[in-house]
This record gives structure tokens, sequence and C-alpha cells, in this order.
């Protein structure tokens, strides 16, 4: 009951035109309450839905979410803190364009506000095409919050600027994923690769 009424906070906040930099108190101590629920499911709904706030406590819960136990929560965790602009969404974002199988619980991701979080169940391929799809639009966010002036950017922190060495992790994964899908998936991938520019 509780990841359905997250679920369906998320839904809202995910239509909201920008985000909201200072949410009500009661809202931002519910999500962060619930990102430590013992249920991997809510604390992976709360991680989609602390994307769409800003705050500094938000950040860091998010960057503890990374180290989460549960793959899905990591991976909502990531895209949030890739709509930031944050490069600590980097190792996880590669994870996800790697090794999307093995997820730890059958309940569809909320990973983007393209697919908000539902009950339905996947099987694996599709929750793996999910994954898939939903890091290379955490990329593409990512990347967008890193050229945009600040007064342009969702969140009112500036984007943390990607370093090299975050360049070339995201190259290869992407470079591998491109070589795993097919389509609209594998030209999305190349695309992104053409923004990240050349190896020096």
């Amino acid at each position: 009951m509780r990841a359905a009424a997250l679920a369906s906070l998320a839904e809202i906040l995910s239509r909201q035109p920008t985000i909201a930099s200072k949410p009500p108190p009661p809202l931002e101590s519910a999500l962060l309450e619930a990102a430590h629920d013992p249920d991997a499911q809510v604390r992976s709904v709360a991680a989609f839905a602390l994307g769409l706030i800003d705050g500094e406590t938000v950040a860091a819960t998010l960057e503890n979410l990374l180290h989460d136990a549960d793959r899905l929560v990591r991976y909502n965790a990531a895209a949030a803190l890739a709509r930031r602009g944050d490069r600590r969404a980097v190792p996880v974002l590669c994870d996800m364009l790697r090794h999307s199988g093995g997820l730890t619980h059958s309940r569809q991701p909320a990973t983007s506000e393209q697919d908000a979080p539902t009950d339905a169940a996947f099987d694996s391929a599709s929750l793996q095409t999910l994954v898939t799809a939903n890091a290379l639009r955490a990329v593409e966010l990512l990347l967008d919050a890193q050229k945009a002036p600040s007064d342009d950017n969702d969140f009112p922190s500036p984007a943390q600027p990607l370093t090299e060495a975050d360049r070339e992790e995201l190259r290869k994964a992407l470079e591998t994923a491109a070589k795993g899908q097919d389509g609209e998936t594998a030209e999305r991938a190349r695309r992104l690769l053409g923004r990240l520019g050349s190896r020096h």
C-alpha cells in the first residue's frame, strides 16, 4: 500500500514543469523516510520521487541509495542524480548500460518520467529493455545539465562537471550498449557517444 501511494505521488511530481526547489517540508520528510524503508519497492519509488525535488539533504540521500543492496533502488537513485547533472551517478549508469539483467524485484522500476511506476509485472527481457532505455535517457539528462547555464537548469544547484575519466567510463558503457542493442536503442547510444566527443 505504501509503495502504491508513493507511486501516485511520483506520477504527480513527474508532471510538474520544473523541479520543486522548495517542496513542502512534510512531503520532503515523507520521501526521505521512505528512502530508508525495509521494503525495496518503497525505497525504489522514493528514489524516483526524490529525483523530482531539490535540496542538499535530498542529494545526500540519493548518493547513499547508490549503494543500496537492491539494484533497482540504485538505478533509480542514479537516474535521479543524473537529472541534477551530478557526476556521482556515472558508475551506476554504466552498470545499467552493461548489466541490466538479474534484477532483484519483478515490478516495473520508476526510472523516468515517461515510465511512471506501476504494479505491472515484467519478464526479465522486458525489464532489461526498460532499464537500458531509461539509462540512455538518464545519460541524456546528465549531458543536458552539464551544458545548460545554471539559470536554465531545473535545479538551483549547479551541475558537477564530468571529468575525463567519467566521460571515458560512459563511452565504454555506451559502446557496449550500441553493440548489444538493435534499432533505435543502438542509435540513441551512438548519438550519445557523439555528444561525449572523441577520446583525447
